[in-house]
């Protein structure tokens, strides 16, 4: 009996494929997260935030944090 591998080879190099770029997308994810533009306010509470506002330390993140921590602290506001 032959076994026809002309179908099973590219069903497994697509799984091999999309698991690569799954797993890529994850990793940027993590990556932007933790590395680039870790998130130092997340254990703070609401009014340790808005100290560190009121300080103007905000201004020392770069654009993406800073967009984030004010995302953060309008949240934090709004929940008070």
């Amino acid at each position: 009996m032959k076994v026809n591998l002309k179908v099973k080879v590219p069903v497994f190099v697509i799984i091999i494929i999309f698991s690569i770029i799954l797993l890529a997308i994850f990793v940027i994810d993590w990556v932007d997260k933790n590395v680039t533009n870790p998130r130092i306010w997340k254990d703070m509470t609401c009014e340790e935030m808005k100290e560190f506002a009121m300080k103007r330390e905000h201004e020392k993140l770069n654009d993406f944090q800073q967009s984030k921590f004010l995302e953060d602290l309008t949240l934090c506001m709004g929940s008070m």
